[in-house]
């Protein structure tokens, strides 16, 4: 018995997932757990294991493609069952998809919520089905992928005539370019004009859009070659002529004249974009105010040192998030959330800590800190940074975080203004130990919710605990004081 491989849904905040990577390709077989494919949400990469063995029959959702939670991707059954169940529960859930029409039948169903999501113009298999077979009305009733209908409009093109090739006959960006192409084959008007006899490029025969873009770069059409339906120039070989005639770097520099050439574009990730996004969100509501102190860090380098000494595995940035996590819940209002107009201050502490990896910055979250031993924490901390700088965290691992620590000491860097972590109300920025054995803390706070007063409050009661060994030892499970030879009683510096 086989069964529909749904996207996961990754997370409650989780919006819709990408198909990164299908590990196992069509026919392929698979055992129990599996990892049939790899998807990735706005936060978080993960692997897409099989419930039981069977063989890959149907990719319903394409490498790259993007799709809500709960919508089917793929079917795994035995190698000749009959597929007609999966394809009705595939039909029916599309059928359930606001942007989805009456759906005609067939496997394909998924793969045009994917081509629409993607809306990248890519063609699915399956065989098309010509603008007289549909419903030639309004052009709102046919189906098409987003990047369709912003063609569609930016030319004035009515999609109802438009002949579809993807999946049940959805109407591709491709589609609709192949047809202007057609149109200005087939049209002897001024808009198009016959075939070019002078060299004047308002004879000679180009889609809409090749005509704007040339006109946006400056290109004559007369010297471009068409590749569309009887010699038609289309956007594409307008694209192709400027790779061609557009001078190279060294030429450029031999002229004196500057020169910006893009070694490589890349589209953000589903992580980076989310991050894009919440930093961008968070500049633009929160009123960031950042106070910074300075302090003496021999106590806390004393009591690594010290923990070190008693086989305890705690690091400096250990005890930082540990101190943090009491201060945190002696003053709440800094542990908190500011939602629809509301400052939330949370019960738990939960601390996230920014890792740096491939896809971007992201914070696994520290649960409970409050309520833990530095050891507790820093076994915690350990686990999810392995799991995030290995690539196998889980959205879960990033969830219900009420504060943030951000640590760049290890790179050098002595203070710095960090960007809260919507809808966090602060944010605490780490710098290096310098020479003279000072340490800065950096406290961005959101001002609609929090005054300086309140964050310099928040940074003295911090640095006294950090400044205090006592107080620092007394997070330990492992009695530090039991060993005589062990240092850690230091006064404050300040």
């Amino acid at each position: 018995m086989g069964y529909v491989i749904r996207m996961p849904q990754m997370g409650m905040e989780m919006d819709e997932g990408e198909v990164v990577e299908w590990a196992v390709g069509e026919g392929e077989a698979v055992d129990e757990d599996e990892v049939v494919a790899v998807v990735e949400s706005e936060k978080a990469t993960n692997e897409v294991e099989a419930r039981e063995a069977g063989t890959l029959r149907r990719i319903v959702v394409p490498e790259g493609g993007t799709v809500e939670p709960g919508t089917p991707v793929g079917i795994l059954a035995g190698p000749d069952e009959d597929l007609s169940e999966y394809e009705t529960e595939i039909e029916d859930a599309d059928a359930a998809d606001d942007g989805a029409s009456s759906a005609a039948g067939g496997g394909g169903s998924g793969a045009a919520v994917a081509a629409a999501s993607t809306g990248d113009g890519q063609r699915a298999s399956g065989q098309g089905t010509s603008a007289s077979e549909r419903d030639t009305g309004d052009a709102e009733d046919v189906r098409a992928t987003p990047g369709a209908q912003q063609f569609a409009s930016e030319e004035g093109i009515d999609l109802a005539a438009v002949a579809g090739t993807g999946p049940q006959g959805v109407v591709t960006e491709d589609d609709v370019e192949n047809h202007a192409a057609e149109v200005a084959a087939e049209s002897d008007g001024a808009a198009s004009g016959g075939a070019s006899t002078d060299g004047q490029a308002g004879e000679v025969r180009a889609t809409p859009g090749a005509r704007r873009l040339a006109g946006e770069e400056g290109v004559d059409l007369a010297g471009v070659e068409g590749t569309g339906p009887q010699g038609v120039v289309i956007e594409d070989d307008i694209e192709d002529y400027l790779k061609e005639t557009t001078p190279d770097a060294a030429a450029a520099a031999d002229s004196g004249a500057a020169t910006r050439t893009v070694s490589e574009a890349r589209q953000l990730s589903g992580i980076q974009q989310t991050i894009s996004d919440r930093l961008g969100e968070s500049y633009r509501n929160a009123v960031h105010v950042t106070v910074k102190r300075e302090f003496d860090a021999t106590a806390l380098r004393n009591v690594s040192a010290a923990a070190d000494a008693a086989g305890a595995d705690v690091s400096m940035t250990d005890l930082l998030v540990r101190a943090a996590g009491a201060e945190l819940a002696a003053r709440p209002a800094f542990n908190a959330l500011f939602e629809d107009g509301e400052h939330r201050p949370i019960e738990e502490v939960n601390i996230g800590v920014a890792v740096d990896v491939e896809a971007g910055l992201i914070t696994p979250v520290v649960p409970r800190v409050d309520a833990k031993s530095v050891e507790a924490v820093a076994d915690a901390r350990g686990r999810l940074t392995d799991r995030a700088l290995s690539g196998e965290f889980t959205s879960d691992d990033l969830a219900g975080g009420t504060f943030t620590i951000t640590n760049l000491g290890p790179f050098g860097v002595d203070s710095f203004d960090p960007v809260i972590n919507p809808p966090e109300v602060a944010i605490l920025g780490v710098g290096r130990v310098r020479n003279d054995g000072a340490m800065t803390l950096s406290l961005s706070f959101d001002h609609r919710v929090l005054n300086g007063a309140d964050a310099a409050k928040f940074l003295d009661g911090l640095v006294g605990t950090l400044t205090d060994a006592l107080a620092l030892a007394a997070f330990f499970e492992t009695d530090l004081l039991a060993d005589e030879s062990v240092e850690v009683s230091v006064s404050p510096s300040e």
